[in-house]
This record gives C-alpha cells, structure tokens and sequence, in this order.
C-alpha cells in the first residue's frame, strides 16, 4: 500500500511506499525532510482514525435504534401488569440499583485505601 503525493508540475510527482521515513531520505541522498515526510502521513492516519470513529459511533447508534424500537414494540404488544407488580419491579429496580451503586462505591474506597495492593513484607525480621 503506497501513498501517492502529486502536483502540476512532473518534477513534484513522486509514489512513496509506506516505510519510514528515515531510511526514504537515505535512499533520496538526504535531498527530502523526513518531518515533511511524516507529516502527510501523520494527516492520513488522523483521517483514518476519524473516519472509523464517525463508523463506530454510527453503528452502535443504529443498534441502540433497533433495540429501543423492538423494546417499544414489544412492550405495546404484552398486556398490561396489575399495580402490585409494578410495585414489585420497581421496588425490585431500587434494590439493584442501591446494591449495585454500593458495590461499587466499596471498590472506589477499598482501591484508595490500598487494601487492593500486594501483600509485601517491610517490617524487618526479630532475631
């Protein structure tokens, strides 16, 4: 895979191979700037990465449509529930969320407490 750097004029035209930059200017007589080399290509590879992002972002939004239009359709379809067991799923919803928040926060405290350390031995031996 090559990158191709072109102008007007024929004495610009040059095809550079991907490689570096450093072992291009020895091969030319040290006549190119390897910064000015690695710049064009910096600039693709940040297109590049941008571009597959913008793809990333693009199909989870998809999948979250699709998963929030079957949700919605599926909740229309079903009956609806007595009061009691919305009172049960939501009470139910609550619980996870507290157990899970304190849970969580337990990890916070114990990492910054270091009780996730390593065990090491500083104390010195009694003889």
């Amino acid at each position: 895979m090559g990158l191709l750097v072109a102008s007007r004029s024929s004495s610009l035209r040059m095809a550079v191979a991907l490689g570096s930059p450093s072992q291009l200017a020895q091969s030319a007589g040290s006549r190119f700037d390897t910064k000015a080399m690695q710049a064009p290509t910096r600039a693709m590879e940040a297109i590049v990465r941008h571009a597959n992002q913008w793809l990333l972002w693009a199909a989870l939004i998809a999948l979250l449509v699709v998963a929030a239009a079957f949700c919605v359709s599926v909740w229309q379809a079903t009956p609806s529930m007595p009061l009691y067991r919305n009172i049960i799923l939501g009470g139910a919803v609550i619980l996870m969320l507290v157990f899970g928040c304190g849970l969580i926060a337990l990890m916070f405290y114990s990492r910054r407490k270091g009780y996730d350390e390593p065990a090491r031995n500083d104390r010195t031996r009694r003889e």
